[in-house]
């Protein structure tokens, strides 16, 4: 799922956060996840804020402490986690203000920040379960 309107579509929440720490893992569903305190800087989806605790599957790129990311995640409720989507990645980034980078994908990054560009994708955002 390389598209982010696809991946906004599919997701509960799309939001910009900085890693605070490694907190753990859990295994959910037969699948091993590293579990990451992740303070919320900015919703575009779901409305999240505070710290959440966000799982990443293991042999996926590790996140790094004080590093910032944009997360598109489902809510794992039994897991009290929200997890990244399976195929997809989280986007590291410096200043939400600053150019949407070659990592971004779609008409949408053309002349947008980091954050217009996730805000134009979440308000496009693409149902991929209907087809």
């Amino acid at each position: 799922m390389q598209d982010a309107r696809q991946v906004a579509g599919t997701a509960d929440d799309v939001f910009a956060g900085e890693v605070v720490d490694r907190t753990g893992q859990r295994d959910i569903a037969g699948i091993l996840f590293d579990l990451y305190a992740v303070s919320v800087e900015r919703s575009f989806k779901g409305g999240l804020d505070g710290t959440v605790t966000v799982s990443h599957e293991q042999g996926a790129s590790p996140l790094s402490a004080g590093e910032s990311y944009v997360f598109a995640t489902g809510r794992v409720p039994e897991a009290h986690t929200h997890a990244v989507l399976l195929e997809t990645s989280p986007a590291p980034f410096t200043d939400l203000a600053a150019a949407a980078g070659p990592g971004t994908k779609g008409a949408g990054a053309a002349g947008r920040t980091v954050a217009e560009y996730w805000t134009w994708a979440v308000d496009h955002e693409v149902d991929v379960a209907s087809g």
